[in-house]
């Protein structure tokens, strides 16, 4: 796990430094949105499975043949690898990718959420009650029932977490 962190703070040490050359430089950069969220995944057929037939995401791209051509995994930094992925499309413009490592690193836990750099998939739905009845009829687990936020920006808003069956958090929010 130290090891894990200690990569962490070289990529964001580098990208940093980046950054400021840029700068210096008068390059400006703007950041135009978010692409897609990639989530590392121990089964991707289990993830296809949950994401496209229970969450009713639309799949944008089936789970691909395992690459090994792209230089062995270091592009994605983890040098040795061999990367399959898929691609969801939450709504417009938003894409949720699931990646498969080979070798795959022990134990199937997701970190804890008061963990840096821990993080959370947040899906917009209309009627929150009903989502959870649904994902209960398929043994989904919640943390707790839904709670509604009483104060503040979203206040109003209704939420709720699980974990899905590959042990990613999820959360579930509805808007007033």
């Amino acid at each position: 796990m130290k090891e894990l962190y200690k990569d962490n703070f070289k990529f964001l040490f580098s990208l940093i430094s980046l950054l400021f050359y840029l700068y210096r430089k008068g390059i400006s950069m703007e950041i135009k949105g978010i692409h897609h969220i990639g989530i590392t995944v121990n089964d991707l057929e289990n993830a296809v499975n949950f994401y496209k037939n229970i969450m009713g995401l639309k799949l944008l791209s089936p789970p691909t043949e395992p690459a090994a051509e792209i230089d062995n995994g270091k592009p994605a930094g983890v040098e040795g690898a061999v990367i399959r992925t898929c691609l969801f499309e939450v709504s417009d413009n938003q894409i949720l990718e699931f990646l498969e490592y080979q070798p795959k690193l022990k134990g199937k836990e997701s970190i804890p959420m008061n963990t840096i750099g821990a993080h959370h998939i947040s899906f917009l739905v209309d009627d929150i009650d009903g989502f959870v009845e649904k994902l209960e009829g398929y043994a989904v687990e919640f943390f707790y029932k839904p709670l509604e936020i009483q104060n503040g920006y979203l206040k109003g808003v209704k939420w709720v977490y699980f974990k899905d069956p590959e042990g990613i958090i999820v959360e579930l929010m509805e808007k007033p």
